[in-house]
């Protein structure tokens, strides 16, 4: 005979802790430039990104795989909420794209996140982004912000000597698995019991895998 057992499933907040990696950024804020996040998958990139455009009143956009085409105007149609132009405009490059984002007020911070989706759907994008960052970004006072689920893309783009953004960021975010101490006050677990570290093996500090603990 088998037994289900159901377990109680309560819902879990989705965002913790990461004070040091705000205030990282909020100090960033102050003069602008250009950075990026990496991380292992699930571990709260995304959620991180857009807690910090909700608390400094920023721009979020998740870039889409497909062609150059397909995903400027899934960027320029998100924009059209908040700059006017791109509702009359839409650019067939990205070289017009970035052309028409310098003459505008953009907010204090900017997150492209999935980068990876636009650099491989067109090579010659990280050139025309290094331009940008390097003539027109300064005068705008902008933080722009990169990130995605590819780590080592990321890094071939940043970190790759001979690559157009290498040495262009001005402060790279490596975002780690939080503690077990985080995961018990999350999910309300006592630190000092077994079973607690026991669950905590099984999913580790990524918070995307705590909600499926009861």
């Amino acid at each position: 005979m088998f037994i289900k057992h159901h377990l109680c499933m309560r819902p879990v907040e989705s965002f913790w802790n990461r004070e040091k990696e705000i205030a990282l950024v909020a100090a960033r804020l102050r003069k602008g430039g250009f950075g990026y996040v990496t991380g292992r998958r699930r571990v709260g990139k995304t959620a991180l990104l857009k807690r910090l455009c909700r608390k400094f009143g920023g721009f979020y956009h998740q870039a889409v795989e497909g062609t150059p085409e397909q995903q400027l105007l899934h960027l320029t149609d998100e924009w059209s909420s908040l700059l006017p132009i791109f509702r009359d405009v839409k650019p067939r490059s990205w070289l017009e794209f970035f052309s028409l984002l310098s003459g505008q007020k953009l907010p204090r911070l900017v997150v492209f996140d999935e980068f990876p989706y636009w650099v491989s759907a067109d090579a010659a994008l990280a050139s025309r982004f290094q331009k940008w960052i390097d003539h027109d970004l300064p005068r705008l006072k902008t933080l722009v912000v990169v990130s995605g689920s590819s780590q080592s893309m990321l890094d071939s783009h940043f970190l790759k000597q001979g690559a157009p953004l290498y040495g262009r960021a001005s402060f790279h975010l490596r975002l780690q698995p939080m503690s077990y101490q985080w995961f018990c006050r999350a999910m309300g677990y006592r630190t000092g019991d077994p079973m607690s570290f026991t669950r905590f093996a099984l999913v580790g500090g990524v918070p995307q895998y705590w909600k499926l603990m009861p």
